[in-house]
C-alpha cells in the first residue's frame, strides 16, 4: 500500500500522513 512505503520512507507519526494525503 502507498500508505506503507510512505510511512517507510518519511516515517510519518499518523497527523503528517493525512495531511499529505489531504494536499493530494
Amino acid at each position: 500500500f502507498i500508505e506503507n512505503k510512505l510511512r517507510e520512507n518519511f516515517d510519518f507519526s499518523g497527523a503528517p500522513i493525512q495531511i499529505y494525503f489531504r494536499q493530494k
